[in-house]
C-alpha cells in the first residue's frame, strides 16, 4: 500500500511535535483509523468482538494500528456495500488470507449472494406492486376510518 499523506489524518509533520519521521503504517490509533476509513470507534471494537480485525499490542496505554488494518476495514466496507454480511465477509476474508487457496469458495458464495439479491428484487417487486394497488384506489380525500389504504393493509394476507 502506498504511504499515505500524514497531513491527511490531522499529523503535523513538522519535526518540533516528533512527527517527521512516523510511518503511517505503525502509527494509526483507533481515532485517526476510524477517521481515515470513514467508520465508526465503535465500529472498530464491534469488528474486534467479532473477530474480524485483530487487536494490535498496547505501547503506552494505546494501540496503534498499521496499513493492513485500514486495509481491511477497506475491503468490509466494500463487501458489506455489495450486500455481504459480515459473517460471510469474515469467511471471505480468511479466504483472502490464503493466497494459496482456490477461487472456488469465493465464487460460490458470490453464486449465493446473487441468488438471494434477485430474491429480494422478486419479493421488492411484489410489494411495489401491493402498494401501488392500495394507492391508486384511495383518492386521498376520504376520512381515515373509511381509507382503502388501511382496508386493504387489514385485509392483506399474510405471506
Amino acid at each position: 500500500m502506498a504511504r499515505k499523506n500524514l497531513s491527511n489524518l490531522g499529523i503535523d509533520s513538522v519535526q518540533r511535535y516528533g512527527a517527521y519521521d512516523i510511518k503511517m503504517e505503525d502509527k494509526l490509533p483507533i481515532g485517526k483509523l476510524a477517521k481515515l476509513t470513514g467508520v465508526g470507534v465503535e465500529t472498530i471494537r464491534f469488528y474486534h468482538r467479532q473477530k474480524i480485525l485483530e487487536l494490535p499490542p498496547q505501547k503506552s496505554n494505546i494501540r496503534y494500528y498499521n496499513s493492513d488494518a485500514v486495509e481491511k476495514i477497506e475491503f468490509i466496507k466494500r463487501a458489506q456495500s455489495v450486500g455481504f454480511s459480515l459473517a460471510e465477509i469474515k469467511d471471505l476474508l480468511k479466504l483472502r488470507l490464503t493466497p494459496s487457496s482456490e477461487c472456488t469458495p469465493i465464487k460460490t458464495k458470490t453464486q449465493k449472494k446473487i441468488q438471494e439479491v434477485e430474491l429480494k428484487i422478486s419479493e421488492l417487486k411484489k410489494i411495489l406492486s401491493v402498494l401501488k394497488k392500495f394507492e391508486s384506489k384511495c383518492d386521498g380525500h376520504e376520512p381515515s376510518s373509511h381509507c382503502s389504504i388501511l382496508d386493504g393493509l387489514k385485509e392483506l394476507k399474510r405471506g
